[in-house]
């Protein structure tokens, strides 16, 4: 398997610099009320669908991947829509990878919430990370959380700034277990309530 990176990610870098939204580089992270009002659309949803793709961008050839949420709540933006699609660079097309450290990986069956902006390539999640949180279930309250895409728990928002809890423990198996983390995690409600009250 071929794994675009070393040679071509210096090039992929400022290709992402070049298409990334206006504001995607500040220092530490964002606001939460800048987050939101920056954002076209806010939306919950499920990721029912994953399509890898090349595309041209410029004298680029990139892969991108299409991932379409489905079980939509919109907070901000067009609810007409029953589902929407999102771009980001990175994916697998036959036997060639496509990475971009830092940036964010959606999954199939995933449920997130996630700001998203208009960018050259369609709605993307801008700044990395800090535009897509992961809604998971305490399995014995039924309970809907949010953590980070690492799997950190969103423990709080001080002063407009999202704060995180710690990295998960690594479980039994030597991966992240992430369940180690959901009991310290911020309700989804209570976090919607913060970015609706951002809004205004």
């Amino acid at each position: 398997m071929a794994r675009r990176a070393a040679t071509s990610l210096l090039a992929a870098f400022f290709l992402w610099l070049h298409l990334a939204p206006a504001g995607a580089f500040t220092e530490g992270r964002m606001p939460l009320s800048k987050l939101a009002q920056r954002a076209n659309t806010i939306v919950l949803g499920t990721v029912d669908d994953l399509e890898s793709m090349e595309r041209f961008f410029g004298d680029y050839v990139r892969i991108v991947t299409q991932a379409t949420l489905g079980d939509l709540q919109v907070i901000k933006g067009d609810t007409t829509h029953a589902a929407i699609s999102v771009t980001q660079f990175g994916g697998q097309v036959g036997d060639v990878v496509e990475w971009y450290p830092g940036l964010p990986k959606l999954n199939l069956g995933q449920r997130y919430l996630v700001f998203l902006v208009e960018a050259d390539n369609g709605l993307s999640v801008p700044l990395g990370a800090q535009g897509l949180f992961v809604v998971a279930e305490v399995p014995e309250s039924g309970v809907e959380v949010v953590l980070s895409t690492t799997g950190q728990a969103v423990a709080e928002v001080r002063d407009d700034v999202v704060i995180y809890g710690t990295m998960p423990d690594d479980g039994p198996d030597g991966d992240d277990d992430t369940a180690s983390n959901l009991d310290g995690a911020m309700t989804l409600d209570l976090f919607l309530d913060h970015v609706r009250a951002a809004l205004n």
